[in-house]
């Protein structure tokens, strides 16, 4: 069965997510569910804790309804821009397994070379429904990057990308449209001047308001407003900006508490 009617005859022979999800039955029943899983370190844990909850029963992703239910008793991961800030917070390489229809596609982010790591072609990942997307589950990264002294866990040079494009990129199509925790409640905004931003494919609306917050500090609220926008936009422009360390955030500033 192929991966994705819209893919080209050569995209990877990727996991199916059935076989997969077996191999997180085991995980587990090995680290019991609520239990910190033994390869992540005790302070990306706690960061995760908080948006991790246990599957009592057989449901759908609460962010996106047309997932594949989550199977009972295995723990719902938060969503994967969720997983990309924490990794950039802590510094620490991860791997993602992300669902996408039947199979498993594995993303191994670097925050500190800031590159990104997928067996696809930047145009067969991105012809995926991003927006459907699912964390299947998180564990250090056993790839390195490449120049690493083990070079037998350097992956081909080809499947690398900057980290910022990718991050950027599910910012803008993946399943959440909400802005990161960190950036919500009463916050005022304004992009880090003259920083080069990695931004694929942006324009229009998102053109304009970008360069409106190289010039003013603006709450989610009132970037809602501006032409073009809407706050499921604007919150993904945020985001986007936020995971390539491209924004400063106030909740002192009196913008902060407008609109």
């Amino acid at each position: 069965m192929p991966f994705e009617p819209t893919l080209p005859a050569d995209a990877p022979d990727l996991e199916r997510a059935s076989a997969f999800e077996d191999y997180l039955e085991v995980v587990r029943q090995r680290d019991r569910a609520l239990r910190r899983p033994r390869a992540l370190s005790t302070s990306l844990w706690q960061d995760l804790q908080p948006h991790l909850r246990p599957n009592l029963q057989p449901h759908l992703h609460p962010k996106d309804p047309g997932a594949a239910p989550a199977p009972a008793g295995r723990l719902a991961w938060p969503d994967v821009l969720e997983v990309l800030a924490a990794s950039r917070r802590h510094g620490q390489a991860l791997a993602l397994y992300l669902r996408s229809k039947h199979r498993v596609v594995p993303l191994t982010v670097f925050p500190l070379q800031r590159l990104a790591h997928c067996p696809m072609r930047r145009d067969q990942f991105e012809a995926l429904q991003l927006c459907r997307l699912q964390v299947l589950h998180v564990e250090p990264a056993v790839l390195r990057p490449p120049g690493d002294a083990d070079a037998l866990r350097v992956g081909e040079r080809r499947h690398y990308a900057p980290l910022s494009a990718t991050s950027w990129l599910l910012a803008m199509r993946g399943p959440r449209s909400q802005v990161l925790p960190e950036l919500a409640g009463a916050r005022a905004c304004r992009r880090v001047p003259g920083l080069t931003l990695d931004t694929p494919g942006l324009c229009g609306a998102l053109t304009a308001a970008l360069q409106r917050l190289g010039q003013e500090t603006a709450s989610l609220a009132t970037i809602a407003t501006w032409p073009g926008m809407d706050r499921a936009r604007a919150a993904r422009l945020l985001n986007g900006l936020y995971l390539q360390g491209a924004l400063i955030v106030s909740r002192t500033h009196p913008a902060a508490h407008a609109g």
